[in-house]
């Protein structure tokens, strides 16, 4: 009796719905990008990108390399 009490107060607190993984549309080109070898691959493979994810992390990864 008292865990269906704690069940039901707990459920009441959980989103109705869940939304979508955020990053999801773009998978397809996370992997592509970041499943390379090595990091001189990945910023080549999102150097040849023409989309503004690959852009803003190109500019991010470009502020963590030293050279």
């Amino acid at each position: 009796m008292c865990n269906d009490r704690v069940d039901e107060v707990i459920t009441s607190f959980q989103p109705k719905t869940i939304p979508k993984y955020t990053l999801e549309s773009l998978l397809p080109e996370i992997e592509a990008a970041f499943s390379a070898e090595t990091v001189e691959e990945v910023i080549d493979r999102l150097s040849t990108s023409e989309s503004d994810f690959a852009r803003k992390q190109l500019a991010v990864i470009s502020k963590m390399v030293f050279t």
